[in-house]
Parts: structure tokens; sequence; C-alpha cells
């Protein structure tokens, strides 16, 4: 990813993991990452890129006791919407980011827990682009779970795998839709509004680790698996046409669908590589120096992306 060499570095004191970054018209080049320490406690800011400075500067920050997995911001671009954050480690938390005195606050809302059974930890969640007031989320405990957040309240929850579950992922076109990958090697597809019956796409031989909807695509599905340095590319109307990318050295540890630009695929991998995708050919590349351990891309700021590696995040202009 040499297209421009416009690459920034924001360093922390711990080892980051779950990142996003904000679609707000008015909050370009906004940024959320997490801390994923097992031993300390753990930590949410926001950051922002600062054109004067040329710097990716601190907004402000919130302490968790548990990693985080996944963070998201609120999936839309208008500015009359709340400008939420939500972040899943022992629970989903609900955070609202404020202006206080020219200075943007961030403050936990409201979180999403179980009542009526113990909760295990989440590992995964997804918020539907057409019906922002629905989040999926997937558990340790091989749940999935549907939320409101409007009304904080639970639509179902249901034992959708074998093992604990890596993903979820919305279907782009249907909020009813949603793919899952789990530890025993599943994915599946799953409607809601007939839970009971799933497709299942694939029995991998290692864990699936991330599933993926194609942003352009609501037939193709991206998923990676643990000790595995392909990506596998599924379409929904023949499973058994399977479309491996192969270039990573090392196994691939993130995927990142283009959210505005089809069929380009942005991941990472322990090979410190970071490739972009696009009609099952590497088209960029760059190394981190390091394994890399996630990635995404702005959809608000269109030629942008980022990966996180170690303590750091790095946002690449491509």
């Amino acid at each position: 990813m040499h297209a421009s060499g416009r690459i920034f570095q924001y360093k922390t004191q711990s080892q980051l993991f779950a990142h996003a970054w904000s679609l707000r018209e008015d909050q370009q080049m906004r940024l959320a990452i997490c801390s994923c320490d097992l031993e300390h406690k753990n930590f949410v800011e926001v950051i922002q890129f600062n054109k004067q400075s040329q710097q990716l500067l601190k907004l402000d920050s919130f302490n968790l006791q548990f990693p985080v997995t996944k963070a998201m911001f609120y999936p839309n671009y208008q500015t009359s919407n709340q400008d939420l954050l939500i972040c899943a480690n022992d629970m989903l938390r609900i955070f609202s980011i404020n202006q206080d005195q020219r200075k943007q606050k961030l403050t936990q809302k409201s979180f999403l827990r179980h009542e009526k059974r113990r909760q295990a930890p989440v590992t995964a969640f997804d918020w539907s682009t057409i019906q922002p007031h629905l989040v999926i989320q997937s558990s340790y405990d091989t749940a999935i779970s549907l939320w409101d957040i409007n009304r904080e309240e639970l639509e179902f929850t249901f034992q959708a795998h074998e093992k604990s579950i890596n993903d979820v992922s919305f279907s782009p076109a249907d909020p009813s839709i949603f793919a899952s990958c789990a530890s025993d090697g599943t994915v599946r597809v799953f409607d809601r509004r007939k839970i009971e019956i799933s497709q299942q796409i694939t029995q991998l031989d290692n864990q699936a680790l991330r599933v993926q909807f194609n942003k352009f695509d609501p037939h193709q599905l991206a998923i990676i698996s643990n000790n595995n340095n392909q990506i596998h590319i599924y379409d929904l109307r023949n499973v058994q046409h399977v479309l491996n990318l192969e270039k990573h050295e090392k196994e691939v540890n993130g995927i990142a669908w283009n959210p505005t630009c089809a069929n380009q695929l942005l991941s990472v991998g322990e090979d410190g590589n970071a490739l972009i995708w696009e009609g099952g050919k590497a088209i960029m590349g760059y190394n981190c120096g390091e394994p890399a351990d996630n990635c995404g891309w702005s959809e608000l700021n269109k030629e942008w992306c980022s990966l996180i590696h170690g303590d750091i995040l790095e946002i690449l202009h491509v």
C-alpha cells in the first residue's frame, strides 16, 4: 500500500485488538481503539486525526475491566442520530459521545446482558445498517442473541453451534439474515423469521474465526480459520464453489470488506502483511514488521484503511 506513502501511527501502552472508524459526517477521521490485556485493566479510547499537526490525538478514554473483542460506531452518516459506540467484552456496552466544553466526552450510556441466565463473554457482534436498532451478538457459550438497542430488550437468543461462536455478520441486503462461525469449524447462515432452520455453508478442519458478508454482494462470504494462511470466499448460491485467496506466508488473523468499493477485501496476518485483494488477486501490499491482528476500512474517508499490530494502530492512505 505504497500508493501515497501516507501512514500514521498511534502507540499505546497495551496490546490492542478491536477498533472502529466513525461514520458521522461531522467527525472526519475519528476512530475508537480498545485494549486486549488479559492481566491488567483495559480501556477504550476515541482518537482523531488532526490535519494541522498530522497526528492521531486522543479525545477521551474509558477504563474497562475486561478485554474488548469488537467495537462499532453507530452505522449511519446522519449527524441527527445519537453519537454512539458499542464495545463488546463481558457484555455489550453502549457509549455516548457528547461535546463537553469543546471536548468530546465518552460516557457509558447503558449495557445489554441476559437477566435470566449467566452471561458468557461476548466474542463478537454486528450492527445492522438497514435497521440500526438491531444488534446481533455471539457468545463463548454457543449462543447468538438479537437485541433491540432502542428499547434495550432481548429479541431472542438460541444455541447456534456446538462450540463457542467466534463471529457474526448481518446480510447487507436483509436484516433478518445473518451468518455465524464457530470453533467447531462450522459456518452457518440463519434467517430470524425461521430461526430453527439454517444453511450450513461449510465444515472446516480448524476453528472458523471470522465470517463477513461482502458489503456489496449478499451472496458472498469471506471466511478465515485458525492456523490457516488462506481466505475462503463462498457464494451462497453455490457453496461447492470456493475461491481460496493465498498469498499470506503465515496464518490470516483479520479480514475486512471495503465498504465503498465492490469486491475489495483487506486482510492481515502473522507474517505482518496487509494485503488488498480484488478479483481473487492481491493488488496492494504493506508489511508492518510484526504480526498484525486486525484491520478495518473507513466508510466515510474512502481511501483510508487501518491495521492493528501489538500496541500500535496504523492508518494508511491507499
